[in-house]
């Protein structure tokens, strides 16, 4: 148990083992987790190694049993929640479902209850309903396409989960499920603004965009009025994304700025504004009010004063330059001038920058597809790059807790930009991924897959940057969402093999990416001569901060393939991945595996790190070095790491560390 003792009075068979037995005694199906390490807040939730809980999940006892140690620890275990019929609330603090439950007048019947080293879980049979990942407020979860750690594991902490009501789960209610749909849809409105912990002072730029920002939201709210029930505007969004997305706003500002805003005047303006019906009643408008007060919490709305541009969109406080008070050419620029300037061209923020609280790099698909960043995908025409990039796309996009064994953390929307496949190839391929039209639905609103994009002039043009990005404001993506470019020889206009062409492309449209915080896959094809590389020019990645060449795995069965890391600016921060395409019941899916000689070769590279071996050298010579140093690593696995550590100081034109 890695020296943790448990905190919980529990008797002795109240172990992992025993617990999940007990579990297996209900059908469940489970998946095994790794054990907690003492004061790792990390630790003891995710998948065994190896394991792809999607596909080999069980509930034989048998199989469950030779997850633990003879003493019945040595992990943790998973229940899985839509797989065993089940919607489990997770709430993250005392208290914290009875209090979303009041909220939203709805009651939560007993039922099968765990009590967790913060709060607790409570299952609930999910029956008809169904849910996305998402959370409906900061200390209440769903899980639903995810599962929970299960009762007799042990807590980082030392905490040991607890079975606090052992009856049989309870059909969900029908309004509490509803309440939940509209909780998480708050979360979702909300989640497409920036928010942040208020802070002191405010610059007068970012004072006037928040008063914007206010009269915005009750502008949002009296086109809301102006539009039948049941109607949309032009993004879809009807009366009830719109009053959630315009209180949540409201809320944060009045966050931001209290003296000027105070909350319970500004509840009381905006509900005033809210739009009403037979059925949209007073009731119901209160009840969105509470959801965004619950939702914001205590966080302020943030100016978004970064955006590129000639204007300050929203800003009618500081008026354009000729507007009366402004000065002359030969008096210089006025105070809001010279504001508006410095909002267009920001400073880095360099202590928040190195703060050591400041959140770790995120992530679209974990150790695959960093957000905010530009990737592609590299391989020979027809190895399946697309279909994987598909079969991704759709998983960020419904909100799948994991994609091939690796976690997605948050649900995303996805444009993608495909030039090469017609409508039988995308019926043949979400049939494959399992997709039907009855539930296909669930990608409403998250999924834009465009048709053919004849009309979209080439990305290496003004006229291209300019249509791509009012697509990308038409359906609504924000920063750290997907845009999918399939394929890169398809998008440009110019000669593949001219820098010129991509040098055009990063200025007109790449820029213009990676200023919205968008994360960028694209597709290419391999090159005629070298196979670690794209076709074309070499300044076709200058954008690029992960680059994956995609091979078939060695002595590998069909569908297995290796996805290595090459050029790119986070080359040094990713390694050799191994994905396996197979049909399970009848469904594509994807799962990804260890490779020894990776593991090998991921080893020595560390190992000739640690050694200060220079990454210039050659395989020969730093081989003879391993040797006299006492390598613990093969010939093949040392060479292989050299040529890795070379292909990076080539990628970057500098040796890391000097």
């Amino acid at each position: 148990m890695n020296g943790l003792q448990h905190t919980a009075e529990v008797g002795d068979s109240d172990t992992p083992l025993t617990g999940a037995l007990a579990a297996t005694a209900r059908s469940w199906k489970l998946l095994p987790v790794e054990p907690p390490v003492k004061g790792d807040d990390k630790s003891g939730k995710n998948p065994r190694e190896g394991f792809h809980w999607l596909t080999q999940a069980t509930s034989a006892p048998r199989s469950v049993r030779g997850w633990f140690g003879p003493d019945g620890y040595g992990a943790n275990y998973g229940i899985l929640a839509a797989a065993n019929g089940l919607v489990i609330l997770d709430g993250d603090a005392p208290g914290a479902l009875d209090a979303w439950a009041a909220d939203y007048a709805v009651q939560l019947p007993p039922t099968y209850t765990v009590a967790t080293a913060q709060g607790e879980h409570r299952y609930y049979l999910a029956g008809t309903h169904e849910f996305t990942q998402g959370k409906p407020t900061p200390t209440v979860d769903v899980r639903f396409r995810g599962y929970v750690v299960g009762p007799g594991s042990v807590h980082w902490s030392g905490a040991v989960y607890t079975v606090t009501d052992d009856r049989a789960p309870v059909p969900l209610p029908t309004p509490v499920a509803n309440a939940l749909h509209a909780a998480q849809h708050a979360a979702e409105a909300g989640a497409r603004d920036g928010y942040e912990v208020p802070r002191d002072t405010y610059t007068p730029t970012e004072t006037a965009w928040l008063r914007a920002a206010y009269r915005g939201a009750l502008a949002d709210l009296a086109a809301a009025a102006d539009m039948p029930i049941g109607a949309t505007d032009q993004f879809g969004k009807g009366w009830e994304g719109l009053v959630l997305r315009a209180f949540n706003r409201g809320v944060g500002v009045c966050n931001a700025l209290p003296d000027e805003f105070p909350l319970e005047r500004a509840g009381a303006e905006m509900q005033r504004a809210a739009p009403r019906d037979s059925g949209f009643p007073d009731s119901h408008v209160r009840r969105k009010w509470n959801s965004a007060v619950s939702w914001v919490g205590d966080r302020a709305l943030t100016p978004k004063v970064r955006d590129q541009g000639d204007s300050l969109d929203g800003f009618s406080d500081l008026g354009p330059a000729e507007s009366a008070g402004a000065a002359s050419p030969d008096q210089g620029l006025s105070g809001d001038q010279l504001a508006a300037v410095r909002a267009r061209y920001p400073l880095k923020d360099l202590r928040a920058l190195l703060h050591p609280d400041r959140p770790p790099r995120p992530w679209v698909v974990q150790d695959l597809l960093p957000a905010e960043a530009s990737a592609s995908l590299i391989a020979p025409a027809g190895l399946g790059k697309s279909l994987f990039a598909l079969s991704l796309s759709v998983a960020v996009a419904r909100g799948d807790a994991y994609f091939a064994g690796l976690q997605v953390p948050q649900r995303r929307r996805v444009l993608y930009v495909d030039w090469e496949n017609g409508e039988y190839d995308y019926i043949e391929r979400l049939a494959s991924l399992g997709f039907t039209h009855e539930n296909v639905g669930v990608l409403d609103g998250w999924f834009f897959p465009l048709e053919l994009p004849d009309a979209l002039p080439s990305l290496d043009t003004p006229e291209g940057r300019r249509e791509l990005g009012a697509i990308i404001d038409a359906y609504e993506l924000h920063r750290q969402d997907l845009v999918v470019l399939d394929s890169a020889q398809r998008m440009v206009g110019g000669p593949e093999n001219d820098s010129d062409t991509w040098r055009a492309y990063y200025e007109h449209t790449a820029l213009m990416l990676k200023a919205r915080g968008l994360t960028v896959l694209r597709m290419d094809n391999i090159g005629h001569q070298d196979k670690s590389r794209s076709r074309g020019s070499s300044s076709k990645i200058d954008d690029v901060d992960a680059q994956w060449v995609i091979a078939p795995t060695k002595n590998a069965g069909p569908g297995t393939f290796d996805f290595t890391p090459t050029k790119g600016r986070m080359r040094g921060d990713l390694e050799i991945l191994t994905f396996e395409r197979r049909e399970v019941d009848g469904v594509l899916t994807w799962s990804t595996g260890r490779n020894p000689q990776q593991d090998q070769t991921a080893a020595a590279r560390r190992w000739l790190d640690a050694q200060q071996v220079p990454p210039t050298h050659g395989g020969d010579r730093a081989w003879e070095h391993a040797k006299a140093n006492g390598c613990p690593y093969p010939r093949g696995a040392v060479r292989a790491a050299q040529a890795q550590r070379k292909a990076a100081v080539d990628s970057f034109g500098e040796v890391p560390g000097e």
